[in-house]
C-alpha cells in the first residue's frame, strides 16, 4: 500500500510529484518541461521512396531565423522557437491557451542512414521539407596487378 504524503519525507514526496506530473504532461499534453521552460514537439511525417527520406514537420508560425537543424545519420533534430503572433494586445491575460509558444525540439531516429546533406530543404506555409538521399554504400573493387 503506497504511503500518505505525510508519512514520506517532504523531499522525496515532492520530487515524486514532480516527476509524476512531468510524466502525465509529456504523456497527455506533448509538452516537456525542461530548465528553461516549457517546450513542445511539433508534429512530424516521415515518408519514404525507394531512394529517398522525407521529413514533413509543421510548425506555422516560426521565424526561420530560429530554427536550428541537425543531421546525423539516422537521426534528425530541429529546435526553435515559436513566438506568440504581434497581433495580440500587450497586456493582456490568456482565457484560453492552446496553442503552443516558447522553445521546441524535435528528435526522430530514421529506419534509415540517410547522406547527411539533404537534397532540399523548404520552410512554405508553415510547414518544414525535408529531402534526404538514403546512404547508399559505395563497394570500390580494386584491381591486383
Amino acid at each position: 500500500m503506497p504511503r500518505k504524503p505525510e508519512d514520506q519525507d517532504n523531499s522525496s514526496w515532492a520530487i515524486r510529484f514532480i516527476d509524476d506530473f512531468e510524466g502525465f504532461v509529456e504523456e497527455y499534453l506533448d509538452f516537456r518541461y525542461t530548465q528553461t521552460g516549457f517546450t513542445f514537439e511539433p508534429p512530424v511525417d516521415i515518408l519514404e521512396t525507394d531512394d529517398t527520406i522525407y521529413f514533413l514537420m509543421e510548425i506555422p508560425g516560426v521565424d526561420q531565423k530560429s530554427l536550428k537543424i541537425a543531421v546525423g545519420p539516422q537521426t534528425i533534430i530541429v529546435e526553435g522557437i515559436k513566438q506568440p503572433p504581434d497581433l495580440l494586445p500587450s497586456g493582456a491575460s490568456f482565457y484560453n491557451l492552446e496553442i503552443a509558444y516558447g522553445n521546441f525540439r524535435k528528435r526522430v531516429v530514421l529506419p534509415y542512414r540517410i547522406e547527411l546533406r539533404p537534397v532540399r530543404v523548404i520552410l512554405k506555409n508553415g510547414l518544414l521539407m525535408m529531402q534526404f538521399r538514403k546512404y547508399q554504400k559505395q563497394i570500390r573493387t580494386i584491381k591486383i596487378e
